[in-house]
């Protein structure tokens, strides 16, 4: 089983604004006299460039066209006092204790002087440069432009590259700023320093089945429902969230999500829980536009179902995104939740980079460009917004990762950005932002259940398929994430725990400040929920996994990404128990690290009660650089949360029954927006064809699925099913050895349907794995084409009946009789319309490459009148 793992990217060092002037270099236009310095690297004093740039393929100049989005951090004049009131927010003897700030609140605070965030916002304006958003405090603008205007303003010239498989730009010259401008930070000048997002494959996608329960009733290491996990961590079924928000952080298309976390619900009889979604063109103005360029639709499917399967009953679930991957959209939205007066408290982001750090920040020479190491440029700004979020109260959950103790210092070709759930060479760095004073880090771990109440799990038997499966044992996984940071010295929640020992192996933080020799570093994780299990390449039968409903079909899933999710959910249950601080005041618990190490450490609560201690190993090797054991240990932190107890006994809530103000408040019933047929769209060029390379983002036409409509005949007897895109033909691409698939869905009635036509291979070649390696060159002839419906099984999609059909004009249509599809009488609803498409890897089983889906994400169809 591949699991779903952290997006790691790799550590360059982040830029900060040293005082020294560029001879020769002039004057700037909006600031006559003032000399330019460049932005330089803090530790090796050389330019921002990306570290190893000559070791790239130069493919020439970067258009001048080209457009990019820029951040710009400027300095923070109030860190000290910001320091200083975080610790008296979460200092019991202090009168400032819990006294949580309001977004608004802390930007009057400490916003920037008014006067310096004008003069930087004047002079990006003066090259031509939009300026698309400014945070509350004004410590953050982002400016979009082309590389032209980048070019000229900042002195600097940019050319195209490539690596490994990615094409990316990159500035060449150093950046250049006015010295009177207090900007400390710049985020952006390359495409290649983002968080990666790869597909995946599940486990019922490698094996046609969800994964199987083993034949021992007592040791079942199997695919987990939430309702399991309800019992697994002991959450009460009196609290499941009522009152409380959570959210998770993505980027590209949410649509298609919100989809699958519909039909998840209902399959597994969950709650529909209401959904807003913050995009960054809501929250940038000129809007930020949302590129194709993105993976991790599978990723995002994990994180939403993870949360709410835990906490089912909250009060809305929020998906900031991100309109790509990249470091300057990233920080933007960071900032967004921590500025967004509306925003949870509770958050999860399942991705992430190495730490801003020399031993991780450099493209490899050969013959390592197979590989790939790039950077991180996100650590500084969004730590500024993850400090803010914890004066607010706010808590963001994010992943250790899954490559073992070490965060990727080496991308293999095939495995990809650190997915490939293998240990990396040198244990120096961890992941960012797992690694922040400001944020909770989640390990991973193996679950054994003495059954499941898993409703589709092939081969579970009488014995072992039990409503309240009971936990039987938590091991470390042996590929969590977990050890001491490079730069992050330890904060102080962590003083006082012994086994918290190990230096930073850095010199300097990522903002620049130096680092004494023997300084004790911050140890990740922080706590551990269920991961699930690899052991080879993290593909293997039956492994312990979660169940998700990925691409409209069940999928065992997992990886340190689902780890994190679960533990939101927990929180969420935790804080809508939480007590009032103050008559009719309800701030919660604030950031979740306080409470854990306040527990952890004896000084609150019992840690013999409110964790389960993991104390084994998977494997019994640990995380390949350290073991798990009594008490904290950097596999696994404190170990699993207890929800009940901890409602009992940091709440002091016997009753277990959240105290959240709107607890009470009637259910928010979920209908979606009803229309007469679904026009579904899907942006060109974000086809990938991930059999060829996992790293590749080279679109495939002949999978690139634009735009599909779903609409009832006009005699009322058929559904007519539409798939279109300017490559579409019934000639597959060169791997496409098995055939492969173009699926428009549906629900009715709780029962997903499909339309399907069905692309035959076109060469008859024997199904078996050594046939996934592609072949000499070859002139594919046309293959033929049969058009069909059915259901959205357990295992697969199971076409049932063949219907009528037709090509033309780069667009598949399929006539599909009511009567096959559950005879929906006038009047029904068919819900949440998707369209996708499948090319087989690896041993010839469906993987989605591209969807489209409804414009709005809860869409559905009436059936005759009134339409």
């Amino acid at each position: 089983m591949k699991h779903h793992s952290n997006r790691w990217a790799f550590g360059l060092l982040p830029v900060v604004l040293i005082g020294l002037a560029l001879p020769g270099a002039g004057a700037n236009a909006s600031a006559p006299g003032n000399p330019l310095v460049a932005l330089t690297d803090h530790l090796t004093r050389t330019a921002n460039l990306l570290p190893g740039l000559a070791n790239a393929i130069a493919r020439g100049t970067a258009a001048p066209s080209t457009r990019l989005t820029v951040d710009f951090g400027l300095a923070d004049p109030y860190a000290a006092s910001e320091s200083s009131l975080l610790s008296d927010l979460y200092n019991p003897s202090s009168a400032q204790y819990h006294q949580f700030l309001t977004p608004d609140q802390f930007d009057q605070r400490f916003h920037v002087p008014a006067a310096a965030v004008t003069a930087t916002e004047s002079w990006l304006k003066s090259g031509g440069l939009a300026v698309s958003y400014v945070s509350g405090t004004g410590d953050l603008i982002s400016v979009q432009g082309t590389v032209a205007q980048f070019g000229s303003l900042l002195h600097t010239t940019f050319g195209n590259y490539h690596v490994g498989t990615i094409n990316f730009i990159a500035n060449q010259v150093a950046p250049s700023v006015p010295t009177g401008l207090p900007i400390t930070d710049v985020v952006g000048l390359n495409t290649l320093e983002r968080s990666w997002s790869e597909p995946e494959l599940s486990a019922n996608q490698l094996t046609k089945a969800v994964p199987t329960a083993p034949v021992a009733a007592a040791n079942y290491t199997g695919t987990l429902v939430p309702q399991d996990l309800w019992d697994v961590y002991d959450a009460p079924a009196t609290d499941q969230g009522q009152g409380e928000a959570a959210g998770m952080f993505g980027y590209g298309y949410t649509n298609g999500v919100i989809a699958d976390l519909r039909v998840g619900e209902q399959r597994l009889g969950l709650p529909a829980v209401p959904v807003r979604v913050v995009t960054e063109a809501q929250v940038t103005n000129p809007p930020v536009a949302t590129d194709n360029d993105v993976l991790g639709d599978d990723e995002w499917n994990l994180d939403t179902q993870a949360i709410t399967g835990m906490a089912p009953k909250l009060s809305q679930l929020d998906m900031y995104f991100a309109s790509t991957p990249l470091d300057a959209d990233t920080v933007t939205m960071f900032s967004s939740w921590a500025n967004d007066p509306a925003g949870p408290k509770q958050m999860d982001a399942s991705f992430g980079e190495c730490e801003a750090d020399p031993t991780s920040g450099k493209i490899p020479q050969l013959p390592l460009t197979f590989g790939l190491s790039i950077g991180n440029e996100m650590q500084i700004e969004a730590d500024h917004s993850l400090e803010q979020a914890v004066l607010e109260g706010r808590t963001l959950f994010t992943s250790a990762g899954d490559t073992g103790g070490s965060c990727p210092l080496v991308i293999l070709p095939v495995l990809s950005a650190g997915n490939g759930v293998i240990p990396q060479p040198l244990p120096f760095d961890q992941g960012y932002p797992c690694v922040s004073a400001y944020a909770v880090c989640v390990g991973g771990t193996v679950v054994t259940t003495n059954g499941t109440s898993n409703p589709v799990a092939a081969g579970a038997t009488a014995a072992n398929k039990t409503t309240k499966p009971v936990r039987v044992a938590e091991q470390a996984w042996a590929y969590t994430g977990g050890g001491p940071a490079a730069n992050v010295p330890r904060p102080a929640y962590q003083v006082g725990v012994s086994a918290i020992h190990l230096p930073c192996t850095a010199l300097h933080q990522a903002d620049g400040t130096a680092i004494a020799l023997g300084t004790t570093c911050r140890g990740a994780p922080d706590v551990a929920a269920m991961s699930g299990s690899g052991l080879v390449d993290g593909e293997i039968v039956g492994a312990n996994a979660f169940l998700a409903n990925v691409d409209m079909m069940p999928a065992g899933v997992g990886g340190t990404s689902l780890s994190s999710p679960l533990v939101v959910g927990m929180w969420s249950a935790i804080q809508a128990a939480a007590p009032a601080t103050a008559p009719g005041v309800y701030r919660g618990l604030g950031f979740a690290n306080e409470t854990f190490y306040a527990v952890g450490k004896g000084t609150l609560g019992n840690a013999a009660k409110d964790f389960f201690d993991v104390t084994s190993n998977e494997l019994l090797i640990g995380n390949f650089y350290e073991r798990a054991g009594s008490g904290w240990d950097y596999t696994t932190g404190w170990g699993a949360p207890d929800v009940s107890n901890f409602i009992r006994d940091i709440d002091h809530n016997p009753a277990m029954v959240p105290t959240h103000p709107s607890a009470n408040a009637p259910t928010q019933s979920f209908f979606p927006a009803v229309a007469c047929s679904a026009t579904m769209t899907s942006p060109a060029g974000n086809a990938y064809d991930t059999t060829l390379s996992v790293t590749s983002l080279v679109n495939d036409t002949a999978l690139d699925i634009t735009s599909a409509s779903l609409t009832p005949s006009a005699d009322g007897k058929d559904l007519v099913a539409t798939i279109s895109g300017p490559g579409l033909s019934t000639t597959g691409p060169l791997d496409a050895l098995d055939g492969f698939n173009f699926y428009v869905d549906w629900t009715y009635q709780g029962t997903t349907y499909f339309a399907t036509a069905e692309v035959n291979p076109p060469l008859p070649l024997p199904k078996t794995p050594l046939t996934n390696s592609i072949p000499a060159p070859i002139s594919l002839p046309t293959g033929s084409v049969t058009y069909g419906d059915g259901t959205i099984s357990s295992v697969s999609p199971t076409i049932t009946h063949r219907d009528a059909g037709s090509f033309s004009n780069h667009t598949f249509t399929i006539d599909v009789p009511l009567s096959d599809v559950g005879s929906p009488p006038t009047g029904s609803l068919l819900l949440y319309p998707f369209a996708y498409d499948t090319l087989p890897v690896a041993i010839f089983v469906p993987f989605a490459t591209d969807e489209a889906t409804a414009p709005s994400p809860g869409v559905a169809i009436r059936l005759g009148s009134p339409c």
